[in-house]
C-alpha cells in the first residue's frame, strides 16, 4: 500500500493556502472592470492627527459627518447622540434620543 509521507502532505497543503492567498489578493486589488485600485489615501500608522475623547464617548458606536469639522457619534448604552468639534476638540452638542438600550448606528442623511 502506498502511504504518502506526511511531510509532502503538509507542504502541498500550506503550497495550496499560499496560491490561494496570493490570487485572492490579486483578485481584491482590481475594481469590476479590471482596472488598479488606487491606494489607501491614509496611513494609519502614522496618522496626522490624533484626538483625546472624552469619557463619555469611552463606548461610542457608530460615527458620522455631521457638519464642517464636527461628527456625531453615539454612545453605546445610553442613547445619547454626541457631536464632536475637531477645531475645538470637545463635544459640542448632546442629544438624549432614548433610554438604556444597544445601539450600534448613526448616519447623517440630506442636509
Amino acid at each position: 500500500m502506498n502511504h504518502i509521507p506526511t511531510t509532502i502532505v503538509q507542504k502541498f497543503m500550506w503550497l495550496t493556502k499560499a496560491l490561494t492567498f496570493i490570487i485572492l489578493i490579486q483578485f481584491f486589488s482590481f475594481n469590476m472592470n479590471g482596472q488598479a485600485l488606487p491606494p489607501f489615501p491614509y496611513d494609519l500608522l502614522e496618522p496626522n492627527n490624533t484626538y483625546d475623547l472624552p469619557v463619555s464617548l469611552e463606548e461610542i458606536s457608530g460615527l458620522t459627518y455631521y457638519a464642517p469639522n464636527q461628527f456625531a457619534g453615539l454612545n453605546d448604552e445610553h442613547g445619547r447622540m454626541y457631536v464632536y468639534d475637531i477645531k475645538k476638540k470637545e463635544v459640542v452638542h448632546r442629544v438624549r434620543f432614548a433610554g438604556t438600550g444597544d445601539f450600534e448606528g448613526i448616519e447623517k442623511v440630506g442636509n
